[in-house]
Formats: C-alpha cells, sequence, structure tokens
C-alpha cells in the first residue's frame, strides 16, 4: 500500500519562487465575445490565470496587489480567489436572478504601486439554466494515479489528490474559517470539487510551534493530506446527498483537527508485537 502521508521530493522538483510585482497575469483559457463560456445559472464558475505573482502578492502588509471582479449588469457579485505557484483561480458565483441566455461579461482587474496600466481581462459568459448532475458510476477497475489523467493528479506516492489550496489568517473570512476550522470542500463550478485547508489552524500551528524547525514543513503537509484524505472519502459516501456532503466535512474535520497529527504521528511508531 502506498503511504498516504508521502512528503518525498521528486528528481526535478523546484521550489516555485514568485516576483514581488507580476510582469505578467493572463486568463489560462481566453472567453472572448466570438467564443463565450457557459454559465449555469445560481453554480459557481471558475476562472483560471496564469502569473509569476509571489503566493502573497494580494495579502501581504507592504504593497499588496489589488484585485476588483464586476460585472456591469450587477451592482456586487460574489466571488473569491486564491493565488498559489502561479496559478490564480477565481469563484464567481452566477446570480439566479439572471435570465436565460444573458450574456454577461466578468471584468478581472489587478494592479499594484509598480504598474503604470492595470492587467485587465473581460470573460464572457452565456447564462443557461442550471442542469441537475449524475454521479459518475465507479469503475470496477481501479487505474493508478500514473495511469490517470489531468492536471488534478499529484504523485504522491501513488495516490491522486484533488486541487488544493492553503488559506492564511488574514483570508479566514471568505472562507468562514476561524483558528479551530480545518478543511472546507468547494464546487469549482465544472466537474469537481477544490479544497482549501487552513493553513493557520491552532492545532497545527501548536505542534509546529513544539516541534524542530524542520519538522515544520512535514506537519503541514501531513496535516493537510490527512485532511484531504477525510474529504475525499466522505465525498464519495453515496449514503449522503452530495449538497449536504461539504459542511459535513468541514464539521467533522473541525473535531478532528486536534488529534489529527498526533494520530498520524503514535500510528508512525506503532510496531507489530
Amino acid at each position: 500500500m502506498a503511504n498516504p502521508f508521502f512528503t518525498g521530493t521528486h528528481e526535478g522538483t523546484e521550489e516555485y519562487e514568485g516576483k514581488k510585482f507580476p510582469t505578467f497575469y493572463e486568463p489560462v483559457h481566453a472567453h472572448s465575445k466570438d467564443k463565450t463560456r457557459v454559465a449555469e445559472i445560481g453554480r459557481t464558475i471558475r476562472l483560471q490565470f496564469m502569473t509569476d505573482a509571489e503566493n502573497q502578492y494580494f495579502t501581504r502588509d507592504i504593497e499588496p496587489g489589488s484585485i476588483s471582479v464586476e460585472c456591469d449588469d450587477f451592482d456586487e457579485l460574489a466571488w473569491d480567489d486564491n493565488l498559489w505557484n502561479g496559478k490564480h483561480n477565481i469563484s464567481v458565483d452566477i446570480p439566479k436572478s439572471v435570465s436565460v441566455g444573458r450574456e454577461l461579461v466578468i471584468i478581472v482587474t489587478v494592479n499594484d504601486d509598480s504598474r503604470p496600466e492595470s492587467f485587465a481581462h473581460e470573460v464572457y459568459l452565456e447564462v443557461e439554466p442550471k442542469r441537475e448532475r449524475q454521479s459518475a458510476k465507479k469503475s470496477s477497475k481501479k487505474k493508478s494515479a500514473s495511469e490517470k489523467e489531468g492536471d488534478d493528479v499529484k504523485d504522491q506516492g501513488g495516490l491522486g489528490l484533488p486541487q488544493v489550496y492553503p488559506v492564511l489568517k488574514e483570508k479566514w473570512d471568505e472562507h468562514e474559517f476561524d483558528k479551530y476550522s480545518a478543511l472546507r470542500v468547494v464546487h469549482n463550478g465544472e466537474s469537481g470539487y477544490d479544497y482549501y485547508y487552513n493553513q493557520d489552524n491552532a492545532y497545527l500551528r501548536h505542534e509546529q510551534k513544539v516541534a524542530k524547525d524542520q519538522q515544520a514543513e512535514l506537519l503541514e503537509t501531513q496535516f493537510k493530506t490527512g485532511l484531504v484524505l477525510i474529504g475525499m472519502s466522505m465525498m464519495s459516501d453515496s449514503g449522503s446527498p452530495e449538497e449536504k456532503r461539504p459542511e459535513q466535512i468541514a464539521l467533522t474535520t473541525r473535531t478532528l483537527s486536534p488529534v489529527l497529527l498526533p494520530m498520524i504521528n503514535g500510528l508512525g511508531s506503532v510496531e507489530v508485537e
């Protein structure tokens, strides 16, 4: 069985080093007036951008970058974002009040003190009615991580993980987190879910404080991986309605977060008698 808490690095893997002020900010997929993107009423869509900005670009205290996500059709638009290792994901809620067939233009603007002009991109959306999704049937034959395709599969000693993003204290309010929160699972508006873990969880920070400096990163990796495995297991539970599973995951991981790292470390030292 592959180790679910594999933390080794692979040859050729380099740590991401972003720039204080980005030199580019571009959409992964351009959606122009002639190539609109479908957006379902009442669902969340995810807009993806690439940049060379550092991870703390929007959250740092000194000379932070600014971002606005607007639509002329609405006075206020509900959105959330996460910047990590050059990937900037913006989740936008499509209002239930919009009419089918309407064309919406989302304007994303990024700026900072170093730029004479801001980065600005228009995303054209075509509104469609909300469609009910059916859970995909599970195949009787399981594929290994090396056989699967897609950017979401990460090499974790043979275990595929979804997109996982850290949430610092500065963004707790955006994710309805507090110091005891652990994991939030959010539909990405496409075909799956994104996972957000509390990087400043009180119990994680306590374990890191009492551990040696070189173990801090290892503890965070164990904490994150443990939470995601719990979340993935609960999301695959067909015994509860899919729309209720994210809330159940938030409550369960909040309860388990005080014992998660001690449990992982304790299991690692168990010997066969």
